[in-house]
């Protein structure tokens, strides 16, 4: 049980999801900093972009301040990734909220 009451924490799970499926989760064991960010960045995206289909694909996020300081757009550049330049705003471009959609089924 994870309560501050119990002694708990707080669990910060990452991960991707694309047209044919996701990778595994990413369990990290801090909150996201500008410089752990683009550790995740890389250990996690960075491989399942180059398995998904080399460099022909686009990421999106949503637009909080660790993915678009200055460094993580630099970082993702110089990793040749293309950004999709806008924030989920749409429900259509809200991928989150259609996962929750399949979870709850």
């Amino acid at each position: 049980m994870f309560s501050r009451q119990h002694g708990g924490g707080s669990l910060m799970v990452w991960g991707v999801i694309c047209f044919n499926g996701q990778i595994s989760l990413a369990f990290l064991s801090d909150r996201q900093q500008y410089d752990n960010c683009q550790e995740t960045l890389s250990n996690y995206l960075l491989p399942f972009g180059e398995l998904l289909d080399g460099t022909n694909w686009t990421f999106q996020h949503d637009k909080v301040s660790i993915h678009v300081s200055k460094s993580t757009p630099q970082c993702l550049k110089s990793s040749m990734v293309s950004v999709l330049n806008r924030p989920a705003l749409s429900p259509d471009f809200h991928d989150i909220e259609n996962v929750w959609g399949i979870i709850t089924l």
